[in-house]
């Protein structure tokens, strides 16, 4: 590969980097992601390749290798060459085959020290091709990054012209040059650090996963009843019910979530396909006699201070911390996720069991945070929780789904004024794993 230009990483890239760094690269599959993207019935091979190319072409972190041997990463930047495509026989077209056929190749690691961080392919269903197949490194393209580039596709195969893209070496120089606010905002971390709470950090964990997930309607409409009523987020409100949910599952005073930031307010660079969602720690504390409203509205204000704040230097966290004397100053140990994919999220059928039950899913990682919650809304609410042994007995993790959908429905009830008056009883049958 062409080397075209280097620079510093941005805070987003650098706290991706360290989270890896002690992983060995045989592990390294664990942060492929699959794009699929559906090719319109006038759409051949050649058109659904070129609008690839076009898209490695505009996306400079999709030709971008790191190095991390010294203190401060380096991102460089390559020519683009044109992208080798090769087919895949799918038994019909639908996302399931794609997956199924994809499948040992998203098992492999894709090296971003060298050549491309991502594979492409074709998909095709009795010799017509129904998709292009795109495995791309996180490092390349967080999630919200992988939504930009199906959308990018679909405009590229309609011959729309797409504004100049920002660039992630722009991003990075301008981060470091923004000394007063990353002193603030380290700052910031700093004074919150003291109050995490130390089993919610405690790091590695190699239990077994266990992975469930729910779709619900009608915690959805609680949503956004709740947030019309309070004025705050959706996002918000269900984060204040994971963490009523949580107290109530684990029976604890207080629990730190590590939120996930996308980190993408600013317009500038809102659309870039980089990865830059970062963790956001967010500690809560129980009070049973404490208002609902006024709890959600805590939630609500404090996650947000959290997540504006979410764009950092790990690195000079981590050495402030240390300079500090405060234990485990590590900005990357922590071991309860939340994340907020925002919208998008497929509907199941009302008579799935996705819609009616809990659905036992298999695992998407057996490594990584202790407990991952992640929340997508639309018409329906979907919230998939994974958790280690260690973290909760297997048969809690559709119990703690299911409980944050009966928080979310008793929130929206006025009458229940207080949190001691909530209700977590399972609103839907929770069979037992298979």
């Amino acid at each position: 590969m062409n080397l075209i230009e280097s620079g510093p990483v941005t805070f987003g890239q650098l706290s991706f980097l360290r989270s890896i760094e002690p992983i060995p690269m045989e592990r390294h599959a664990e942060a492929n992601q699959l794009v699929v993207l559906p090719l319109p019935a006038n759409v051949g091979a050649t058109a659904a390749v070129d609008a690839w190319n076009q898209l490695v072409l505009r996306n400079e972190t999709l030709r971008t290798t790191y190095e991390i041997g010294s203190r401060d990463p380096v991102q460089h930047v390559h020519v683009h060459r044109a992208a080798q495509v090769s087919t895949l026989k799918l038994e019909a077209a639908t996302f399931e085959a794609a997956l199924e056929a994809v499948r040992p190749f998203l098992a492999e690691p894709i090296s971003i020290w060298a050549g491309s961080p991502w594979r492409a392919f074709l998909g095709a269903v009795d010799g017509v091709y129904r998709y292009l197949i795109a495995i791309v490194h996180h490092c390349a393209a967080d999630h919200t990054a992988c939504l930009l580039l199906e959308e990018q596709f679909r405009q590229l195969l309609t011959g729309t012209e797409l504004p100049p893209p920002a660039r992630p070496l722009d991003l990075a120089r301008r981060q470091r040059a923004a000394q007063a606010r990353n002193l603030d905002v380290i700052n910031y971390w700093a004074h919150a650090w003291g109050g995490m709470v130390d089993e919610d950090r405690r790091g590695p964990d190699p239990t077994r996963r266990t992975q469930a997930a729910i779709s619900s309607r009608s915690a959805m409409s609680a949503v956004r009843r709740i947030a019309e009523r309070l004025n705050v987020s959706a996002a918000s409100v269900v984060l204040a019910a994971t963490y009523l949910a949580l107290f109530e599952v684990k029976q604890r005073s207080a629990v730190t979530l590590a939120l996930m930031s996308s980190n993408r307010f600013d317009r500038r660079w809102e659309s870039m396909v980089s990865c830059m969602n970062q963790i956001a720690p967010l500690t809560v504390h129980r009070d049973p006699n404490m208002a609902t409203a006024d709890f959600v509205r805590a939630v609500a204000s404090s996650s947000t201070e959290a997540y504006m704040r979410g764009s950092y230097s790990v690195d000079a966290l981590r050495d402030h911390l240390t300079e500090l004397g405060v234990p485990n100053p590590d900005p990357i140990t922590f071991d309860c996720f939340f994340n907020f994919v925002g919208t998008g999220e497929a509907i199941p059928p009302d008579d799935s069991v996705l819609a009616t039950s809990v659905e036992w899913q298999p695992a998407a990682r057996e490594t990584g945070p202790r407990l991952n919650i992640r929340v997508g809304t639309g018409e329906a609410l979907a919230v998939s929780v994974r958790a280690s042994q260690d973290y909760l007995a297997p048969d809690l993790v559709g119990q703690l789904a299911v409980s944050i959908e009966a928080a979310l429905i008793s929130l929206a009830d006025e009458q229940l004024t207080t949190a001691k008056m909530l209700s977590f009883a399972a609103l839907r049958d929770v069979p037992p794993r298979p």
